[in-house]
């Protein structure tokens, strides 16, 4: 079974050489490394050329657009979907500016060889210089058991994008057209896990560092509250159209805000609860102000 690391790059200057470097010097090798840059303006595509150069097994894409961080990623999987149509593979999915630890290929390519067709696994949250900010993203605020389940993932995503790996046999079923009500690729490509009893594995090792810089699309946590009620606004948003998009997927969710608030008493801790009810405040005045118009 092939093992391909897919990196999608947009302005990664400062960390893409760092993360190909902590991919191809895994204790279990990774047979190629792609990297599919998205209208970088800065010196990452001389970085990409260069690391090429070092790096025999990676290969390299350069795209005219970048709509936004899930388009890239699903026009990308499908690139590489029909590059190795046929073949027996697992792909990892990356960020351009986190690290994997030494080993993190051989924990993930253990469970996928054990039956597992979807995998994700815990992290070091650092800041850009890598220094641990905390020592596990699973501690507290996300709970696997509780938070990866239905209804609870149709209002919030508890998985990470750069820890995702999925086997070929799971890719082949996956739709990957890409619409502008799908938030982030990794929610959806979880819920489509869950919708379709997919087997799956949580790994609960730190795995990968996964770095906060002010460059972040999305960060894995906003102490200051003002920010953290402009990110619930966004998400307000964000969550119904996501939620209309789903059940136009036949997923089992709902545009019904009472229900889907009924659904997010069952979430823990009270701060996430908090996050979502404001969250669910946001979806009603935009539903409101939608409807009027």
């Amino acid at each position: 079974m092939l093992k391909i690391a897919l990196i999608c790059s947009h302005n990664g200057e400062d960390f893409i050489a760092q993360q190909v470097e902590s991919i191809a010097k895994q204790s279990l090798p990774v047979d190629f490394i792609i990297v599919h840059d998205y209208l970088s303006t800065d010196s990452t595509r001389e970085k990409i050329k260069g690391l090429s150069e070092t790096y025999s097994n990676l290969s390299f894409v350069f795209f005219d657009f970048a709509k936004s961080a899930c388009h890239s990623f699903l026009n990308s999987i499908a690139v590489v979907r029909e590059a190795q149509a046929g073949s027996d593979y697992v792909l990892y999915l990356c960020d351009q500016d986190d690290v994997w630890t030494y080993n993190k290929n051989e924990r993930v390519y253990g469970e996928i060889q054990g039956g597992a067709e979807f995998v994700f696994h815990d992290v070091i949250i650092a800041d850009s210089d890598l220094n641990p900010i905390k020592t596990s993203f699973y501690h507290k605020f996300w709970e696997v058991h509780r938070d990866f389940v239905l209804p609870s993932l149709f209002l919030s995503n508890c998985v990470i994008g750069h820890t995702i790996a999925l086997s070929s046999g799971f890719l082949n079923q996956l739709d990957l057209d890409f619409d502008e009500r799908i938030p982030m690729h990794d929610w959806y490509i979880s819920l489509t896990v869950l919708h379709r009893s997919v087997s799956y594995s949580f790994i609960p090792e730190q795995l990968s560092f996964y770095r906060q810089h002010s460059s972040n699309v999305l960060g894995a946590s906003q102490a200051n509250p003002l920010s953290k009620i402009k990110k619930s606004h966004r998400h307000g948003k964000a969550l119904l159209l996501y939620q209309e998009f789903l059940l136009s997927k036949g997923f089992p969710t709902t545009t019904n805000l009472l229900r889907l608030f009924r659904n997010s008493l069952s979430l823990r801790p009270f701060s996430k609860l908090g996050f979502i009810v404001l969250t669910l405040t946001f979806s009603s005045y935009f539903k409101a102000t939608r409807q009027i118009k």
